[in-house]
């Protein structure tokens, strides 16, 4: 359904997160809410040697991206649907959705950003 698309989110954030629109991945709408995770992106390609637990996503016709992009998977969050661009019918407006390869390097890094001690 919205799992691995690219939106527009007004994201809310204090300190070092982000905040104002930004374009970010859905990961999962929460089923029986209006919310959905997310794992925002930037344009800040020297983002992805800076930190930790990022992924590179280069642009193309399928992503929708117009430029190349770092998920900030070390910034994922749960945000209300309410913040997502909506097109005139008031649906979800998407941008894109990731390559098959670029959701399983996801995947991965949420496996490892996820692990206990």
């Amino acid at each position: 359904m919205l799992s691995g698309k690219i939106v527009h989110v007004d994201l809310d954030g204090k300190g070092n997160e982000q905040r104002g629109i930004h374009r970010a991945i859905i990961l999962k709408y929460i089923q029986g809410t209006s919310l959905a995770i997310v794992v925002p992106l930037t344009s800040n390609v020297e983002v992805y040697n800076k930190f930790g637990m990022t992924h590179y996503i280069r642009r193309s016709a399928e992503n929708g991206l117009t430029t190349d992009s770092v998920a900030q998977v070390f910034q994922i969050n749960s945000c209300s649907t309410a913040r997502f661009e909506k097109d005139p019918s008031g649906n979800i407006k998407t941008i894109g959705k990731l390559s098959d390869d670029d959701k399983k390097s996801i995947e991965s890094i949420i496996r490892e950003q996820m692990k206990f001690l």
